[in-house]
């Protein structure tokens, strides 16, 4: 009888420990499958900042290139314009002046959109946070 209780307790054993590995297999498949979807979600969301950080670039872009432009096109025709009523040192450093304003003018914009930008995957940080809760709990 003492023989009998051993195979017993053996037979219950493996099954317990075929139990836990059959769990353990799917938790790390789940965990698997969790990473996978985390980092699509926080590719989607770069991927909408990012968007976001190339629309302030273009605007920054187009304000230096438009002060350049104007820099380059009006600024000599203004200057010879206006030094028909002012020394043409006055005239060259008042439109040279204008223009600068302007160029800074459009810089700021396009900072000031660059600052908006949220590069941090907000739903995503939450998410992993949230999971990493859930894996503690269903491991204690």
């Amino acid at each position: 009888m003492i023989g009998d209780s051993t195979i017993g307790d053996s037979a219950s054993d493996a099954r317990e420990a075929r139990s836990f590995s059959t769990l353990f297999s799917g938790l790390m498949s789940d965990i698997g499958l969790l990473i996978q979807q985390e980092v699509a979600l926080a590719k989607k969301e770069f991927q909408g900042a990012l968007a976001q950080a190339v629309v302030g670039i273009v605007v920054l872009a187009v304000g230096g290139i438009l002060a350049t432009v104007g820099l380059i096109a009006v600024l000599t025709s203004i200057i010879l314009a206006l030094a028909l009523v002012m020394p043409h040192w006055a005239a060259a450093l008042l439109v040279g002046v204008v223009f600068l304003v302007l160029g800074a003018i459009f810089a700021w914009v396009g900072v000031n959109r660059m600052r908006k930008l949220k590069l941090i995957p907000e739903r995503t940080a939450q998410t992993l946070k949230d999971d990493a809760a859930m894996i503690r709990e269903k491991v204690q």
